[in-house]
């Protein structure tokens, strides 16, 4: 039986990867020097779905901009609640809850 920490890991590490991976796309060899340039967005479908250079200092849709320590707290506390829930409390025992946790690590 395959380790539930090995498959954890494995998927919460690819999520970092792809994560960290896509960013430098975009921001450091397609954006390079032309960030909020609309003559560099790329649209799959005009207007609806498509690329678009931005910055975002806070969290979600930019909630908390500025707050980089408070939410450096947070996800560390996120991160140690995830683990202790699934790990110290055998919630990962179910595979429907540890595969999207893993998920949702990666991207803390």
């Amino acid at each position: 039986m395959v380790s539930r920490w090995i498959v954890f890991l494995l998927i919460a590490g690819a999520g970092f990867g792809i994560d960290l991976w896509t960013k430098q796309v975009f921001f450091d060899r397609e954006y390079q020097g032309h960030f909020h340039d609309p003559a560099i967005d790329y649209w799959v479908w005009e207007g609806v779905l498509g690329t678009q250079p931005s910055l975002n200092q806070g969290a979600l849709f930019g909630i908390g901009q500025g707050g980089g320590l408070a939410l450096a707290i947070i996800a560390i506390v996120a991160v140690v609640g995830i683990v202790v829930w699934l790990f110290v409390f055998k919630a990962g025992k179910d595979w429907w809850l540890l595969v999207p946790m893993s998920l949702v690590m990666g991207g803390i």
